[in-house]
């Protein structure tokens, strides 16, 4: 942004703020101005952005473990979800989380074609204080 713009924004905001004469020359050029590429966001905008964010970060994860289940589902006993009992109730909690069918579709194709390695789970027996024992699934 070049001096003379600088100065005609700041001459345009002291007119609409105290209404100032301006000649028509500037305001003909201020009426440029209001057409060029500048977006001012405030405070809203800023929390719709960074709920959002959130948002979408909650929704990567729950995806990604979807994705991963779907693999695992599809290696040990098949793509067909007809056969899989284990798919179709991953695939129907999938949809309850508004997973996008092309992400479960590319999820299982990855698993079928086996480019995709093994996600395997484990199982841990742990033992707390006093002697309790835990099992942990992961």
């Amino acid at each position: 942004m070049n001096m003379f713009n600088a100065i005609l924004l700041i001459l345009v905001f002291i007119s609409h703020a105290q209404s100032f004469f301006i000649s028509p020359m500037l305001r003909k050029k201020c009426n440029l101005c209001r057409k060029s590429n500048i977006s001012m966001m405030g405070r809203r905008s800023e929390k719709i952005a960074r709920t959002k964010g959130k948002t979408d970060a909650q929704r990567t994860k729950v995806f990604a473990r979807i994705g991963k289940k779907i693999v695992m589902a599809v290696k040990a006993n098949g793509p067909n979800e007809d056969t899989n009992k284990l798919l179709h109730d991953i695939i129907k909690e999938a949809k309850h989380y508004n997973v996008p069918k092309d992400n479960i579709q590319r999820a299982i194709k990855r698993a079928s074609e086996g480019t995709q390695g093994d996600f395997k789970e484990n199982v841990y027996e742990v033992y707390g204080h006093g002697g309790v024992g835990l099992i942990i699934t992961c």
